[in-house]
């Protein structure tokens, strides 16, 4: 069961865009994705994908 997890405050980026949960977060992080391979932003995407499946995300799971 993947729980629900809410950015509060919202995340508004400068391009206008609105972070208000975790999929709109990985949906960012994939976006930065520079280059295929393993890097920092994979781990990020990894916790954050954990994080939904999670019944409660700590702050750990969603480092960002």
């Amino acid at each position: 069961m993947a729980i629900e997890f809410y950015f509060t405050p919202e995340l508004h980026l400068k391009d206008g865009r609105i972070i208000r949960d975790l999929d709109d977060a990985t949906s960012f992080a994939r976006e930065q994705e520079a280059r295929p391979g393993v890097d920092q932003r994979d781990e990020v995407l990894h916790r954050m994908e954990h994080a939904k499946a999670e019944k409660r995300p700590t702050p750990q799971h969603i480092a960002l």
